[in-house]
């Protein structure tokens, strides 16, 4: 399976938000979370399962030693 970056949106016209505010997605999840990809779920639970992949995503990073935490 494929790995993508899925950023949250909000960055403006054609501008991606800060790579903080990403997740690492297969890209189907990532299609559903900008709403290329019809699902079985409401928007809100979208929202909230992509912001839990946010959580995790930070996490992977800092145990990677790509985020200090201080």
């Amino acid at each position: 399976m494929t790995t993508v970056y899925a950023h949250k949106n909000g960055g403006g016209m054609a501008m991606k938000n800060n790579d903080i505010l990403g997740a690492r997605s297969c890209s189907s999840c990532h299609d559903a979370v900008d709403g290329r990809l019809e699902t079985e779920y409401g928007r809100e639970q979208l929202l909230v399962m992509f912001y839990e992949g946010i959580f995790r995503t930070q996490l992977q990073l800092i145990d990677e030693g790509l985020i200090e935490v201080k």
